[in-house]
């Protein structure tokens, strides 16, 4: 899909843990990758699915459901179940600040 008014096109592949349709989950990537949809700055050129606010299967199925009713055609990747070397530190230790406080 051409870009409008001769802009360069973002080519992007989202990564995502879309819950959107499942019980206490997040909206928010499902509305990211429809604004990527949308945009006619964005060549989406593929989703893949991880684990993280629902189960990788359910965020695989999410994002199948939300390109189906967009009525787009994206290739979707299901990514690992778990971790493949470790979780994140949920615990605070050992976890660095992406930027420090000021003030």
């Amino acid at each position: 899909m051409p870009a409008k008014n001769n802009t360069a096109m973002t080519r992007m592949i989202i990564d995502t843990d879309c819950g959107a349709g499942f019980p206490g989950a997040d909206v928010d990537d499902a509305l990211a990758i429809a604004v990527a949809l949308l945009s006619p700055q964005v060549e989406l050129l593929g989703i893949t699915t991880m684990s993280a606010n629902v189960e990788v299967a359910e965020a695989t199925a999410s994002v199948l459901q939300l390109l189906e009713i967009a009525g787009q055609e994206v290739p979707v990747l299901m990514g690992a179940a778990k971790p493949l070397i470790a979780g994140p530190s949920r615990s605070g230790k050992g976890s660095r600040p992406v930027r420090k406080a000021s003030g």
